[in-house]
């Protein structure tokens, strides 16, 4: 649940019609389901040395932003592995544009908002936020102090909060002819007729981080691509590619997706019925968690030993009956964004398409796909192993890490001795990346690698995994990505 409560306050000495008209008290909240509102805009404001509720100023700058980027925020996927908030992602080149259609703090213009995110991950909309860093103080007037959090909230109940935000500033003003206001107005009427019309449109450009409504970016082939090629795919299959494409990559990984599907021999239109056992489990855990905890399973399940696996194409051989060599590779790809495509043939036999690679990378991305895997194996729904971080992609990270370098192992092998060489040498035993161990080793409390330091440094790191977020996802230069 999300709450714009909004109380209008006259402005006097505010010379601008539109701005005096749309002066209010702005206090937002939000709930988990069974959980008491938690108010974002609790804040310190030092002119009245007191801590208040909510914040006073114009809220036509904010009912602007959300209509500009209305379809980014129900629809658009968070970018990167660990987001630090809306302060750390306009001060990083790659992160700018993205933190400024999804952050409140690109809403101010001179008022005050909280470091506030909105952003899809896959069945929900995350709102995740800060709090206002101390020194704050010395240059704003108003500090936030919320402690960082974050909901899941459903798509519909973030729309229907947005939406009724926006009519109450229209509502506030009324028949005002200014420029400002007949242009929220328009952009609003189209918006809405948008929302009627071309609604699936206007997501897949914004899942891309296209702007529906720039026609130089989405032009006509970008829109026969989104309305024929990508529509006609199974919709998790298409949640996959939407989540990890953009733009200018889209064409490129669609002619992957499908020389891929072809190599399968899939009917991938028949699949669209088909779910992952374990997904309803979604609300009530984290992407990570599951991921670590469908690894566990699955290595009980199949009796599999508390060791390395240093061959997980022969163990699904032996235990499942997999293909000797599963996978199919596709040479010369030009599809850096998607890594493998896991389905079935048409003997129905699991198989993975993947682009040549070292031994450790075929292992991860096997475990990743396998993640994938129904724990019947009828038959396999096709679905993307991709560089993306939605909820999905996330989880088989996380399944993958666990599924080949499980915690309590590592914490009988890694020892205040540990040296860099010494993670190098699991890695071989392990057949993984060292960067796959040292996620390991840090999401998991057991120690900490800082590369100024010889040895593996240990320490309690629950509450620093909690704040900052596993590292479920490796740098985009790991083959393992």
């Amino acid at each position: 649940m999300l709450d714009f409560l909004v109380e209008w306050h006259d402005a006097p000495g505010v010379k601008d019609e539109v701005l005096a008209k749309t002066w209010a008290r702005l206090e937002i909240q939000v709930r988990d389901a069974g959980s008491q509102p938690r108010c974002l805009t609790r804040c310190v404001r030092y002119q009245a040395n007191s801590v208040q509720r909510g914040v006073y100023g114009s809220v036509f700058p904010l009912a602007e932003w959300v209509v500009e980027n209305w379809w980014f925020l129900l629809f658009e996927p968070v970018r990167v592995a660990r987001y630090f908030g809306g302060r750390h992602g306009v001060r990083v080149a790659g992160q700018r544009q993205w933190t400024q259609r999804h952050n409140l703090l690109a809403a101010r213009e001179g008022g005050s908002l909280p470091d506030l995110t909105f952003f899809r991950d896959d069945l929900d909309v995350v709102a995740c936020w800060f709090p206002d860093p101390e020194e704050e103080e010395l240059v704003r007037p108003t500090r936030f102090i919320s402690g960082a959090g974050s909901v899941r909230l459903e798509p519909l109940a973030l729309e229907a909060a947005l939406h009724q935000f926006v009519e109450a500033v229209l509502e506030r003003l009324g028949s005002a002819d200014d420029e400002d206001a007949s242009r929220l107005r328009d952009n609003w009427r189209a918006l809405c007729d948008s929302r009627i019309s071309e609604a699936d449109l206007c997501a897949r450009a914004a899942s891309l981080g296209v702007d529906p409504y720039d026609p130089e970016v989405l032009d006509e082939h970008l829109i026969d691509l989104l309305d024929s090629d990508v529509a006609g795919l199974p919709d998790h299959l298409r949640g996959d590619l939407l989540g990890a494409s953009d733009g200018h990559s889209l064409e490129d990984d669609l002619l992957w997706v499908k020389t891929g599907l072809e190599r399968l021999s899939t009917r991938g239109t028949e699949l669209e019925d088909v779910h992952r056992a374990g997904l309803a489990q979604r609300p009530s855990t984290t992407a990570h968690e599951f991921g670590y905890r469908s690894a566990r399973e699955f290595r009980a399940r199949l009796g599999i030993p508390a060791e390395p696996i240093p061959d997980l194409a022969d163990l699904l051989h032996r235990k499942r009956g997999w293909p000797a060599d599963p996978r199919i590779i596709l040479e010369g790809s030009a599809a850096p964004n998607l890594t493998a495509l896991i389905g079935t043939d048409l003997l129905g036999c699991p198989r993975i398409v993947e682009r040549p690679g070292k031994s450790e990378s075929q292992q991860y991305r096997l475990a990743r796909g396998l993640y994938f895997v129904p724990i019947d194996e009828h038959i396999i729904a096709p679905r993307l192993i991709t560089t993306g971080h939605t909820w999905d992609q996330r989880a088989s990270r996380a399944f993958a890490a666990e599924l080949l370098a499980p915690q309590d192992l590592l914490r009988d092998r890694v020892n205040e001795k540990s040296t860099y060489e010494s993670i190098e040498e699991l890695a071989r035993e392990f057949n993984i990346s060292s960067r796959v161990i040292l996620h390991q080793l840090g999401n998991h409390g057991i120690a900490w690698a800082d590369a100024s330091e010889p040895f593996v440094s240990w320490f309690d790191a629950p509450a620093f995994c909690q704040a900052m977020g596993p590292f479920t996802s490796l740098p985009s230069s790991s083959s393992n990505t």
